[in-house]
């Protein structure tokens, strides 16, 4: 009995600890920007922000494949396309009756 009370009492008190918050110990020279996602995972929680340059992050004035994009560029440039499409009115030449 004794053992499962301190068994339980240890892993009641490890538990508590590693769910606190992680507390700052670096000045604000040395922080650099991280993410932090929500919910609960097992792992790392805290990723730093990476800008790679080969990757083009922000959308320039023609979208080449001489760089990777990112999600957001890819975006614009599909509501770009969709907006030009939707103006674009559709030319009929003439009109074919079939079945008849």
């Amino acid at each position: 009995m004794k053992k499962i009370l301190l068994f339980s009492a240890i892993f009641l008190t490890f538990s508590v600890l590693s769910g606190q918050q992680r507390r700052d110990t670096e000045t604000k020279e040395d922080k650099q920007v991280s993410y932090t996602l929500s919910g609960f995972r097992h792992g790392a929680n805290f990723f730093p922000l990476v800008r790679l340059p080969q990757v083009e992050y922000s959308p320039g004035d023609t979208l080449g494949f001489n760089k990777y994009h990112s999600i957001d560029v890819i975006y614009f440039w599909l509501d770009k396309r969709e907006r030009i499409r939707t103006n674009r009115q559709p030319i009929l030449k003439e009109e074919d009756t079939v079945g008849k």
